[in-house]
C-alpha cells in the first residue's frame, strides 16, 4: 500500500469511465481502511450521464475509398464511445485507403467534448498520400525461372499501381 498512488488511482478510475463515454465522471476520495497488513480501499464513484456520438466526419480521403472507409468504421452518430477502439481503428482505415493505390496513406484521430449536449465529435483525418506506382521491378535469387518469366507471370508493370491488392495478386500467382 502506498498513500501516494490514491490519487494516480483515482485519475485512472476516472480515465476508465471516460474511455466509455462518462466525462462527467466523479470519483470521491477513497476510503482506506487498514487492518493490520492488509488495506482495503472503497471509492465511490458517480459516473454521470453516458455522452453519445454527435458528429462523425471523415477529412481527406479520396472520394473512390469513401464508401469503403465509413463502412469500415464501426460507430455512427448516436453510437456510446469507445475511445481507445476509436483511436487505433485509424490504422484499420488507413490500410483501407492503401488498397486504393495509396501506398503512403495515414489516418489520424481527434475527439472533441461537448459538455453542453453531452456528445463527442469524432473527426478522422486522413492523409492518403500519392497514388503509389511501380518505379521498377527486379528479380533475384531464380536460378530455373528467366527474369521476364517470372515478371510477367507476377502481372506487376513498371509504371502501373502498386497497393496492398496488386501485391496480394502477385503473390497468389507467383504460387
Amino acid at each position: 500500500f502506498n498513500p501516494y498512488r490514491l490519487g494516480e488511482d483515482k485519475r485512472r478510475i476516472a480515465t476508465y469511465a471516460s474511455n466509455y463515454g462518462y466525462f462527467d465522471v466523479e470519483v470521491s476520495e477513497p476510503n482506506v481502511r487498514e487492518k493490520g497488513e492488509k488495506v482495503a480501499i472503497d471509492w465511490r464513484v458517480a459516473l454521470g450521464p453516458q455522452y453519445r456520438i454527435g458528429r462523425l466526419q471523415l477529412i481527406g480521403v479520396p472520394d473512390e475509398a469513401r464508401d469503403a472507409v465509413m463502412d469500415a468504421i464501426p460507430f455512427r452518430k448516436g453510437s456510446v464511445p469507445a475511445v481507445n477502439e476509436h483511436r487505433i481503428l485509424r490504422h484499420i482505415l488507413a490500410d483501407t485507403v492503401r488498397w486504393y493505390g495509396y501506398g503512403h496513406a495515414r489516418v489520424y484521430s481527434r475527439a472533441w467534448v461537448d459538455r453542453k449536449k453531452k456528445s463527442v465529435a469524432w473527426y478522422y483525418f486522413v492523409d492518403p498520400g500519392p497514388k503509389t506506382t511501380i518505379a521498377s521491378i527486379a528479380v533475384e535469387g531464380n536460378a530455373r525461372v528467366t527474369s521476364d518469366a517470372i515478371i510477367e507471370r507476377s502481372g506487376l508493370i513498371v509504371g502501373g499501381a502498386y497497393g496492398p491488392r496488386e501485391r496480394d495478386r502477385a503473390q497468389l500467382a507467383l504460387m
